[in-house]
């Protein structure tokens, strides 16, 4: 989408037979979806289940419209202009959301958008020490929330726990400023749009802050991504239509559910959310009532799925079978985003869906969008980490010699510009040409699509001096077709010079988990791992348990290795719960003839 050049501003209006009028910024963003309000009415395009709310682009108008009042009337006065937009601070004005309904998470994004505003998506699951301490880092004025009694207990607790913290006497105290619906006040649909040009409003700045995202945190406390108003105007359409009716149920405070939701408004696709919450039988069973044609999760619910589906609705008598299976087959798409995919996962997607088109998407967080996308399509495709091809308006290199093999640097029209009060980290990430350096390794395969090797500067487990490679051996656990899920860890061991290799599985039949041995599980991996990276520490999961994950959903190493491994005294294996095993193979002095990779640093 373009961008708006133009001395004045354009605002796109909703003219009301009494001569009300809503009014809105020149963006391209509202451009577009003025222009679905138009073209659907007053059917509905949202169908938010976690509050019974069915709502039209006339009733998502007037409700964004409502909250901007709100807002206005709120906020001090000195913080806008003649025009009522938050266009003050040169940095822009920063005002946080928590919610757990996805629509009204949307209503509040958009008025805060549409006053010029930077929005700050907060987890309903932080403690308020965390939450607090992004918001003062961001210098957020206000906490725009949503009537679930978590998310305002939560509000409350963050307005309470900076009255309490001595720290906070230079922040002015949070305002708390609700999201209101009222499905009475629904515009009609004999309302005329109309884009009026009009001198008497500033155009806001595409290069104005629009957005702070947090970073995952899965190594250390998250970093503050700064966007501009480019992540709303310039988001590429998904490849869906009207047709569709997509299920909406990732975490829409982070960057693959927002953009998600941001992309199927624009495009008029019809939604339903539930909860972010919901787990793989909640997912399934959606599915199986009928209706969904498209469905976007997160690596470990799309594993999570197949382990209902192999353990659960395949053993189901037929009749009782037929309904998913049925439905499953019906979907049009189906996506994975936000990490790597084991093949055993995507072959499993690809079995049991051979016509539907599944794909796995490459983003971050930084990119504002998704960057590379690979359909699953072939055994090439299954057993490496293809990234496929770059979406459009994505450019690439690898590495700064641009070479088939190196660092995978992008740039993408919704890049960041800044990591918040880090120039530093800013200048380490993004080259003289705006480059944003990824941290991962790729090369050129010779059809031209790209392949993840693993990491610049790999994730290492130091053991007697020898370097075990997280990620390898994960894969090594993986390719095994007993295990669903592999997470490695390192465990401190004073006795072994270093940290032991620990890992925490998931069987794919949980009734087998008593019968599995670490011995056994080393013995299998020997045809694959040389000796000093097989793990010396097993944990198992049981049904009903699940790792820490950050509140992006990803896993978080440093937590699973406390909650799984804790030790009474750290650096002694003294003490660890009965469900670990261990063993005690001896590993040599050093490194193994042949062993380059394991060679001291």
């Amino acid at each position: 989408m373009g961008e708006v050049h133009t001395d004045f501003a354009v605002n796109v209006n909703v003219e009301t037979s009494n001569t009300t009028q809503i009014s809105f910024p020149s963006d391209q963003f509202f451009v577009k979806l003025l222009a679905r309000a138009s073209q659907f009415g007053n059917s509905t395009i949202i169908n938010d289940t976690t509050i019974s709310a069915q709502v039209s682009y006339f009733q998502l108008l007037q409700d964004v419209n409502n909250l901007c009042q709100s807002l206005r009337s709120r906020l001090p006065a000195g913080l806008l202009d003649n025009n009522g937009t938050l266009s003050l601070a040169e940095n822009g004005t920063c005002i946080a959301v928590i919610a757990r309904s996805g629509y009204r998470f949307l209503v509040a994004c958009i008025a805060i958008f549409a006053l010029g505003g930077v929005i700050l998506p907060l987890s309903p699951g932080h403690l308020a020490e965390e939450a607090l301490h992004f918001l003062q880092k961001c210098k957020a004025v206000a906490i725009v929330y949503d009537s679930d009694s978590a998310v305002s207990e939560l509000t409350n607790s963050i307005v309470n726990a900076q009255a309490d913290n001595s720290d906070s006497s230079e922040h002015e105290s949070l305002l708390q400023i609700p999201v209101t619906i009222d499905p009475s006040s629904s515009l009609q649909e004999n309302r005329n749009f109309a884009t009026v040009p009009s001198v008497d409003r500033a155009v806001i700045s595409p290069d104005r802050p629009a957005l702070y995202l947090l970073t995952s945190g899965t190594t250390g406390t998250p970093k503050v991504v700064v966007h501009t108003r480019r992540i709303f105007n310039a988001q590429p359409e998904p490849d869906y239509d009207a047709e569709d009716l997509f299920l909406s149920q990732r975490p829409f405070f982070w960057i693959g559910g927002f953009r998600e939701l941001i992309g199927m408004l624009l495009k008029g696709v019809h939604v339903e959310m539930i909860d972010y919450k919901s787990n793989a039988d909640a997912i399934w069973n959606r599915i199986g009532n009928g209706g969904i044609t498209r469905i976007s999760v997160l690596p470990s619910l799309f594993s999570n799925m197949a382990k209902v589906w192999e353990e659960k609705i395949s053993l189901l008598p037929d009749h009782e079978r037929k309904p998913y299976a049925d439905a499953a087959r019906r979907l049009r798409g189906v996506k994975c985003t936000g990490g790597l995919v084991p093949g055993s996962i995507k072959r499993f997607w690809k079995n049991l869906l051979p016509d539907v088109k599944v794909e796995i998407e490459y983003g971050a967080s930084e990119f504002g969008m998704a960057a590379f996308r690979c359909c699953i399509d072939g055994e090439d495709t299954i057993e490496s980490h293809y990234l496929g091809r770059p979406l459009p308006g994505v450019a690439f290199k690898l590495g700064d010699d641009q070479s088939d093999r190196g660092e995978l640097l992008l740039k993408t029209p919704t890049q960041f510009t800044m990591y918040l009060d880090g120039s530093e980290a800013t200048n380490t990430k993004i080259d003289d040409n705006g480059f944003f350096r990824t941290g991962d390794l790729a090369r050129r395969a010779a059809d031209g699509r790209i392949i993840i090797e693993g990491r610049v500067k790999p994730d290492f487990i130091r053991y007697r001096g020898l370097r075990v490679p997280i990620l390898e051996v994960e894969e090594g656990l993986l390719a095994l077709p007993s295990i669903s899920e592999a997470y490695v860890v390192p465990i401190l061991d004073v006795f072994a010079g270093g940290s032991r290799v620990a890992a925490v599985i998931r069987l794919r039949n949980s009734t087998a988990a008593s019968n599995l041995s670490l011995d056994t599980l080393r013995a299998e991996l020997s045809s694959s791992l040389p000796e000093f990276k097989l793990p010396t520490l097993l944990r198992i999961l049981t049904d009903g348990e699940d790792i820490p994950r950050s509140q992006a959903g990803k896993p978080a190493p440093r937590d699973i290795a406390t909650t799984f491994f804790p030790q009474p005294v750290e650096g002694f294996l003294e003490g660890l719960p009965d469900n670990v095993q261990l063993c005690n193979a001896a590993t040599g002095d050093g490194p193994v003839a042949w062993g380059w990779g394991a060679m001291r640093c």
